[in-house]
């Protein structure tokens, strides 16, 4: 066993938990191994003083105090819920207030820029395309006839 095995099966080897060869395999290494058997005596030193901690038992009111501590935090919590669907209600205001700002700014944009001449001439060239007609092209289109019974 090498250095790694043995200090993660450590606690397992305190407690007499592991097999018969791995309890020896352990045993070994540690005897000819000084850092794993300092890692072992601190383990065992460490258990020995967790083992000599009282327990305390709750005292007759306690589960009642539990509760009620639970039960304040709970309603102060709730208490204060609202605040960020607040929150969200003003950033969903602001943002609403904004789209429809620019949609209008735009309209008014495209409005102007299609009172210029140059956008007349573009407009009734993609109005003449759409009719099946393309100013910039020698040949007007062709369109199937049968699209036409569709």
């Amino acid at each position: 066993m090498n250095c790694n095995q043995v200090q993660s099966r450590l606690s397992s080897y305190l407690d007499s938990e592991l097999s018969g060869r791995e309890m020896v395999a352990v045993r070994s290494h540690l005897d000819s191994c000084e850092a794993c058997r300092a890692e072992e005596t601190a383990e065992r030193h460490l258990k020995e003083l967790l083992s000599d901690l009282c327990v305390r038992e709750p005292s007759a009111d306690f589960e009642q105090r539990l509760l009620a501590n639970v039960m304040t935090a709970h309603e102060s919590r709730t208490h204060h819920r609202w605040r960020p669907a607040f929150a969200l209600v003003g950033v969903g205001a602001f943002a609403m207030v904004v789209t429809l700002t620019l949609t209008s700014w735009l309209r008014l944009e495209s409005s102007l820029v299609a009172e210029s001449p140059e956008s007349r001439t573009i407009i009734s060239r993609d109005q003449a395309f759409v009719a099946g007609d393309d100013p910039l092209s020698d040949s007007s289109m062709v369109v199937p006839a049968t699209y036409a019974g569709r």
